[in-house]
């Protein structure tokens, strides 16, 4: 990063700053959808938390994302997974990547990507090895898909709302990647019932394009480098 850009984590004391971020750079999406919001009590535990992290130019905080160390809701999101897979992926636990943000002049600079990898880093370091990571995304997002999915995550769940926020669940180990074969099947972005369908017999998502999540026939576990 040049000029005055630094990337570190987020100080507890930085609530204001943090929320006034996120309402702002929320409220100038076309799609508010694609981003759902902190409870002040949720943004507040997760800076307590000390894994939130910002890209910050002259002090000012341009792209965020963080972990959520919520067990609770981690437990939450595996059974989706585990309910939507028949078994098939069956995490105990996965932990939300969440407040992923980036301000609309910075959109395009691979921040989100940086942040991406700094944020899977502290989670190999936090977290044990049986522990899987999730992003949380609408499944017309095709910007986070792309962030995820080059990172192998796979979608590995859907919940769907019945209206705008109908979710995908992006999932992977926290030290090991999910390698599956290239896609077979293509199923439109908002096609919950499609992608329901998919992971039931026992597909991924594993790519994104022109509105769609393509699905891969086969996946096998392989194990990387705890360091990323």
């Amino acid at each position: 990063m040049g000029g005055d850009q630094t990337l570190r984590a987020v100080r507890a004391d930085e609530y204001d700053l943090i929320l006034r971020f996120l309402t702002t750079q929320r409220s100038s999406l076309e799609r508010i959808e694609f981003f759902y919001p902190y409870q002040p009590q949720e943004l507040r535990a997760v800076l307590d938390g000390g894994h939130f992290y910002a890209v910050y130019d002259a002090d000012a905080p341009i792209a965020t994302f963080g972990l959520d160390l919520d067990r609770t809701y981690a437990e939450q999101i595996a059974d989706v997974v585990r309910a939507c897979t028949h078994g098939a992926l069956a995490p105990q636990r996965c932990f939300e990547l969440s407040g992923l943000m980036v301000d609309a002049r910075w959109r395009g600079a691979g921040l989100a990507g940086r942040l991406a990898d700094v944020v899977l880093a502290d989670a190999a370091q936090t977290l044990t090895d049986a522990d899987w990571v999730c992003g949380v995304v609408q499944l017309d997002n095709a910007a986070s898909l792309r962030t995820f999915f080059s990172r192998g995550f796979v979608l590995g769940g859907v919940y769907a709302m019945g209206g705008a926020y109908d979710f995908g669940y992006l999932v992977r180990p926290v030290c090991v990647s999910v390698d599956c074969d290239v896609p077979v099947q293509w199923i439109r972005a908002r096609d919950m019932r499609g992608h329901a369908r998919m992971l039931a017999d026992g597909l991924v998502g594993v790519q994104t394009q022109e509105g769609k999540i393509g699905y891969a026939a086969r996946m096998a576990i392989g194990y990387k480098e705890k360091s990323l």
